[in-house]
């Protein structure tokens, strides 16, 4: 799937305070005046809303395709805010009175991403005679924020020759490895911290790999935006 936004236009990083251009205070994403605008680490900005969403499938700017950090959490620009309300006063209250009933009806809860995988390596001085010759690690990371604020449990089912067949983890690293012959599914239920809002496990699956030193899968999970850590950017 094809993550990337065509801007309409090709914004410069901003000019210096009053020397803006009407086209400053517009949203590259939805082409609305940025009510609630934030900043990229790139120095370009959209609307706060846009950028979470467009943040769910993308991990470039919009704009000039710079990277976007992993654990990077957008954030209001409180300054550029101000500049906005004086370039269009009735436009850009009309707009808070709407993003203040979004916000309070969608973006109760934040969007964290999960790394679910496994780490591969040769067992050194394996025997010729044995089918153990893979070493695995099985991990769960998050790079938003410490695994360990938001993740309070790990259950990985493991296939039934292993004894024991299931593996519980309770704290971080949330890892653990093994030595077999043969790849299989893990089935795996995350347990998010009872605070968070998330309610019901997390249940995924992923299916070693032996081909690459680090394979892994992204799980969203949605939490309750006000519980989460502070983090800095």
């Amino acid at each position: 799937m094809n993550s990337d936004i065509p801007p309409k236009k090709l914004p410069q990083p901003s000019p210096a305070p009053g020397t803006h251009a009407a086209e400053d205070f517009e949203c590259p994403i939805c082409y609305k005046l940025m009510a609630e605008p934030m900043k990229l680490p790139c120095n370009h900005r959209t609307c706060l809303t846009c950028i979470i969403t467009y943040l769910d499938n993308a991990n470039r700017c919009p704009i000039c395709r710079a990277q976007i950090p992993g654990n990077f959490i957008p954030t209001r620009d409180v300054d550029f805010q101000a500049l906005v309300r004086q370039h269009n006063p009735k436009e850009f209250d009309k707009l808070i009175l709407e993003l203040d009933k979004y916000w309070k009806n969608e973006l109760k809860f934040a969007k964290i991403k999960l790394q679910v995988g496994n780490l591969h390596e040769a067992v050194q001085g394996a025997d010729e005679d044995t089918q153990n010759k893979h070493r695995w690690t099985f991990f769960v990371r998050c790079q938003q924020i410490p695994v360990e604020s938001l993740i309070q449990e790990v259950t990985v089912k493991l296939h039934p020759t292993f004894n024991p067949p299931e593996v519980k983890l309770t704290k971080a690293p949330f890892q653990f490895s093994r030595i077999g012959w043969g790849v299989f599914e893990l089935g795996i239920s995350i347990i998010i911290k009872p605070e968070l809002g998330v309610g019901a496990p997390v249940k995924v699956t992923h299916f070693l790999s032996f081909s690459a030193p680090e394979t892994s899968n992204t799980v969203t999970v949605k939490v309750l935006r006000e519980k989460l850590p502070q983090v800095a950017n």
